[in-house]
């Protein structure tokens, strides 16, 4: 009994400190991503992830229109630059997905933060549309993750 209770501590420890990661950009991409400049034909959609004690062993996987694009990791964001128009962004756990639909416009900046949370089965991802005077702040001391194109 004992080793199965010291089994289930070692497994919840490893699980806490345990922290996904993904391939970071150069650093001059992530400085250029954090001057938040738009094209005049594009629009930007900044997806991050701050740091939380639960979840921080999971990474997000992201999607735009349906097609994988990356995932975030903690302390991580990805620079999606999108044509106007209408756009889902969508992030898939276990548990089913967390979708957010954008009517982006040219020269505008999006701002998505995402989350994994626990439900009653396991991971469930959350996406939240933030102010961007407040994702601008958050972004600054994040770092920019590579994402497929």
């Amino acid at each position: 009994m004992r080793a199965l209770r010291t089994a289930v501590i070692l497994v919840l420890a490893l699980t806490l400190w345990a922290c996904a990661t993904v391939a970071l950009a150069p650093p001059a991409k992530d400085q250029q991503a954090k001057t938040f400049e738009v094209s005049e034909q594009e629009a930007n959609i900044y997806v991050f992830r701050r740091a939380k004690i639960a979840g921080d062993a999971l990474l997000l996987p992201i999607y735009l229109d349906g097609q994988f694009v990356g995932g975030v990791a903690p302390e991580t964001f990805l620079l999606l630059q999108v044509n106007p128009g209408k756009h889902t962004v969508a992030a898939i756990m276990q548990e089913g997905q967390a979708v957010m639909t954008l009517r982006a416009k040219s020269r505008t900046n999006y701002f998505i933060k995402a989350q994994p949370s626990w439900g009653l089965l396991g991971p469930i991802a959350e996406l939240y549309q933030v102010p961007e005077t407040v994702a601008r702040e958050a972004i600054q001391d994040l770092s920019l993750a590579l994402h497929i194109e």
